[in-house]
């Protein structure tokens, strides 16, 4: 297959640096460019990067060797990329949350559904085998019916927003808080999981005060109530001590009619840790099943499952067919995380 020629659009974030290591196992591409307005930023990352450096996205997308954008912009200014990279003809992967609102994410999704080019988005935990096998075990019963869903998400302070040169992420209007940042990996995975769509939400917030100035929240929680009567609660926040082993904070519990598993998930470096509780009968005698499993070392963002999503990318830009993360995945997410916090700023439940 031809490389597929790649660029980077905005670089105060952090992911653009995390990414960049995957793509040393990614002969699919071929990374040509990076873009950033702030040129003396831009210039000190080219240092990084090694690739041509552009502070004027237009003159970056009149290239035709560059068939495929990656954006790392402000939330905000998430739409209005995907939107000049599509005009250009150009495939993009946008990163979650896809926007800082979702009338944002509908903007994306309507982008995409207007053109025949790859635009995906980055949620990435699908691609970790243990979900692979979750949702497997869900569609096979062997939870029965969900009743309950619970995750925790939990990382250090908002100062390593700063620390990576992104000090916009702690701008409310930039929706960079936790549970419009992180919450909505867990909202998108539990519906790939279990199909289930949120019909209602509860949500709380507050702020630990302190350094840097913020006007994002520190912490969130969600009550999310499924269609199907199944409970949800969610525990996102940017509050781990520094001291912590793993530096953040990972956990999904399941619960169903027959069943329950309780998953400690991995990003990249630790094993994956997960017990399963099943009543199903063909397990037979196996009721409680202990399972750990290490992940392939693989440098860069999210590691194995990094390089899975961007390889899946890539076939269906070079092969055709669908992207494994539509973009209107995103905009369900992001319609729960925006309700959540209108909830908190509200007080009161809100129906979706």
């Amino acid at each position: 297959m031809k490389p597929i020629g790649l660029a980077v659009w905005g670089l105060h974030h952090q992911h653009p640096r995390w990414y960049w290591p995957l793509f040393r196992n990614l002969p699919q591409f071929r990374p040509l460019a990076i873009c950033d307005a702030d040129r003396e930023f831009l210039l000190r990352e080219k240092e990084f990067f090694q690739v041509e450096a552009y502070d004027d996205p237009q003159r970056m997308l009149q290239r035709r060797d560059i068939e495929a954008v990656l954006v790392f912009v402000p939330h905000s200014r998430m739409p209005e990329a995907v939107e000049q990279a599509v005009r250009a003809g150009k495939h993009v992967l946008v990163e979650k949350p896809m926007c800082a609102s979702a009338a944002g994410a509908r903007r994306v999704v309507d982008l995409a559904a207007a053109t025949d080019l790859k635009v995906t988005t980055g949620y990435y935990w699908r691609f970790d085998p243990m979900a692979v096998r979750v949702k497997r075990w869900i569609a096979e019963g062997l939870l029965g019916d969900i009743v309950h869903l619970e995750g925790r998400m939990n990382a250090q302070g908002a100062w390593r927003y700063v620390r990576d040169g992104a000090p916009w992420m702690l701008e409310a209007a930039e929706r960079g808080g936790p549970m419009f940042n992180l919450g909505v990996h867990w909202i998108d995975l539990f519906h790939w999981l279990t199909g289930l769509e949120v019909k209602a939400v509860w949500g709380a917030t507050n702020s630990l005060g302190g350094p840097p100035p913020r006007t994002i929240e520190d912490q969130a929680g969600a009550l999310l109530e499924y269609e199907n009567g199944a409970i949800g609660l969610l525990d996102i926040s940017y509050s781990l001590p520094t001291c912590h082993p793993r530096g953040r904070d990972f956990f999904i519990l399941l619960r169903g009619s027959k069943g329950c598993l309780y998953w400690t998930p991995s990003l990249g470096n630790e094993d994956n840790e997960l017990t399963l509780v099943s009543e199903h009968e063909s397990l037979g005698e196996r009721k409680v099943q202990e399972f750990r499993e290490p992940k392939p070392q693989v440098p860069g963002y999210c590691g194995q499952m990094g390089l899975d999503s961007l390889s899946h990318w890539a076939r269906a830009i070079r092969e055709g067919g669908p992207v494994a993360v539509p973009v209107a995945d995103g905009l369900r997410a992001a319609i729960v995380a925006e309700a959540v916090l209108r909830s908190a700023a509200e007080k009161r439940r809100l129906e979706l």
